[in-house]
């Protein structure tokens, strides 16, 4: 399990006491990579008998960087991408490893998310174009708290949780860290299909998601938003999704 902490402590110490109080998870390692240099947190008693790996960055660096520095650290069969505001009241491997083992075609699955008051969250989603990105913008409470209504095959899912075979993270060469934060995840879940593998939501696996939603708020972070999206946008793996996109879409 890879988790990036951009000075988020309060949350990183509540994740991995859920992590610490599941009896049936099997997780071998735990990275934790502390990106804010001169982020002095350290883990709380109750989370010391978890197999940590604690990375700390001299430079911050981007979310798909630290997540790929992770995986190169990964002996095992399955790797999971697992952002530090998610929380874990019931343990999510058991069904989404089952929904692996279920389909060899299926190389990434990841649970439900809600948000803290239980509803679900629009986690996954149709390709983005500068035509929905802009609707959804002009309708941010609508977007927020209404239950999603992805579409029947969704083209990406939030990078909040994933959970991958490791052997098709490696074939893909992980996340692509020409984007900073975001639109590692739309990139990858595109690149996994244009590769002809699959993704699965799986309905019996649900973590809470709190998300902060920063890219609403701070000019910084919307203009790092605006940025990788016009990167997707003129890079080739989009344009030979969407010219895909007719045959995927039921």
């Amino acid at each position: 399990m890879s988790i990036v902490s951009h000075g988020q402590g309060e949350f990183l110490d509540r994740l991995l006491s859920d992590l610490a109080a599941l009896p049936a998870a099997d997780v071998r390692q735990v990275v934790i990579t502390v990106n804010r240099p001169g982020d002095a947190w350290q883990p709380r008693p109750d989370a010391r008998n978890l197999p940590l790996v604690v990375l700390r960055n001299d430079d911050p660096l981007g979310f798909g960087a630290n997540h790929n520095r992770a995986f190169a650290r990964c002996t095992e069969p399955y790797f999971a991408v697992v952002n530090p505001d998610i929380r874990l009241a019931t343990d999510p491997f058991a069904p989404l490893l089952a929904a692996l083992d279920a389909d060899p075609e299926c190389e990434l699955a990841v649970p439900v998310q809600a948000n803290p008051a239980g509803a679900r969250e629009t986690f996954a989603r149709p390709v983005p174009t500068p035509w929905n990105v802009v609707a959804r913008r002009l309708r941010p409470q609508r977007r927020v708290n209404a239950v999603s209504h992805a579409p029947v095959r969704p083209h990406w899912v939030v990078g909040a949780f994933m959970l991958w075979r490791s052997a098709r993270y490696a074939a893909l060469g992980g996340f692509d860290e020409r984007y900073f934060l975001y639109c590692e995840d739309v990139d990858i879940c595109l690149r996994l299909q244009l590769a002809g593998r699959l993704f699965t939501v799986v309905e019996e696996a649900r973590v809470t998601h709190d998300a902060r939603r920063a890219s609403i708020r701070s000019p910084r972070y919307v203009a790092l938003h605006v940025t990788s999206l016009l990167r997707l946008w003129l890079s080739p793996v989009y344009w030979r999704f969407l010219r895909s996109v007719p045959a995927r879409t039921p």
